[in-house]
């Protein structure tokens, strides 16, 4: 009765289950940072010498490769198998598709905003100096398009590349992604993410023997186009579900015997 009358009550707020609090990962916004510096110093700083720091500088697009493996991470541990869990029941169908809805909402509305922002800005700078503003091409930018196609044209705003590479596995995640790894025992996830980790190192090694690409170049080929990026975000998420199954096991031992075992 109380309850009912009073809802957002403390007393009554005492009463509703408490879901488990999701652990804060410290790791992930420190090694963010520091990939996000590699990044910005290999733009910005002078490259004068040819010494060992500047050869690192240009490695950056190991950084970059970091944030696509970190994006596939922390996706998947703060979905925790939401989509996977709906799509084992017929009778949840509705709510899967309006939790996909929903997450590709936020997902793309997020992102889409601020990419589209820089990209008018950089447009219009690249319009006023002269340089590759055409309908076109800033149209098929737009659609997040141009870097499927060879030979590679950089877009307003050329770093805005990385959005065109995630967006097919954001697509891919609700449906395919989460299914393929939740709730897989570790002898399955351990040999996947090997497996996901060793094929783009043979399909470049692959590439580099025959001396071309389907893209252009082996660079282009492995790093710009979309399709390039699968593996990567997936391996972040098989990793994200091994996070997940260590969480789970930590909060399981930390719990009294009684209550473990019932």
């Amino acid at each position: 009765m109380y309850r009912s009358m009073y809802p957002h009550s403390p007393l009554a707020l005492s009463f509703q289950p408490q879901r488990p609090r999701v652990p804060r990962l410290e790791f992930v916004s420190g090694s963010r940072c520091l990939a996000s510096l590699w990044i910005v110093c290999q733009h910005f700083s002078p490259h004068s010498s040819d010494g060992a720091l500047v050869k690192a500088l240009w490695r950056s697009d190991a950084a970059v490769d970091y944030f696509i493996v970190l994006s596939g991470f922390v996706t998947h541990w703060a979905s925790r198998g939401a989509f996977a869990a709906l799509q084992r029941h017929r009778d949840d169908a509705a709510r899967w598709r309006d939790g996909a809805k929903k997450w590709y909402g936020r997902r793309f509305g997020r992102v889409l905003l601020a990419t589209y922002v820089a990209m008018a800005a950089s447009w219009a700078m690249v319009a006023a100096a002269g340089g590759d503003a055409a309908p076109g091409h800033v149209g098929r930018c737009v659609l997040l398009v141009e870097s499927w196609l060879a030979p590679a044209r950089w877009c307003p705003d050329g770093q805005t590349w990385t959005v065109a590479a995630l967006a097919p596995s954001w697509l891919l995640y609700p449906a395919v992604y989460d299914r393929l790894v939740y709730e897989r025992p570790a002898k399955v996830l351990a040999p996947l993410g090997l497996a996901l980790a060793a094929l783009p190192t043979a399909v470049a090694v692959g590439l580099l023997r025959r001396g071309d690409a389907p893209f252009g170049s082996v660079h282009d080929a492995m790093y710009l186009w979309p399709p390039a990026q699968l593996c990567d975000f997936l391996l972040g998420a098989v990793r994200g579900r091994k996070r997940e199954r260590h969480a789970q096991l930590q909060r399981l031992r930390s719990r009294p015997c009684s209550t473990r075992f019932g």
